[in-house]
């Protein structure tokens, strides 16, 4: 079955984290996937005092993944997964 799922996070210091993944079958019921994705900031909480406008501490990551699995005879399950991020 297809499904998916959706998250989204605000606070202080400019706090933002987004995740979502959406999976379900490619093939009927041999083939499968699962595509997930999130992405994080925030500001630092400390003012750089030699660069005015600047925070210290500021944090940011993307990071996406697609998972694989290949079921193709009973007792055989072959699995792929590639992940990229970014900090």
């Amino acid at each position: 079955e297809f499904g998916g799922d959706i998250s989204i996070l605000a606070g202080s210091l400019n706090n933002r984290d987004f995740q979502g993944s959406l999976e379900g079958p490619l093939f009927s019921d041999k083939v499968g996937f699962r595509l997930a994705a999130r992405s994080f900031s925030r500001d630092g909480g400390w003012d750089n005092a030699a660069v005015p406008g600047q925070t210290l501490g500021d944090q940011s990551t993307d990071v996406y993944s697609l998972t694989l699995v290949a079921k193709p005879v009973d007792g055989l399950k072959i699995k792929f997964f590639g992940m990229v991020s970014q900090d």
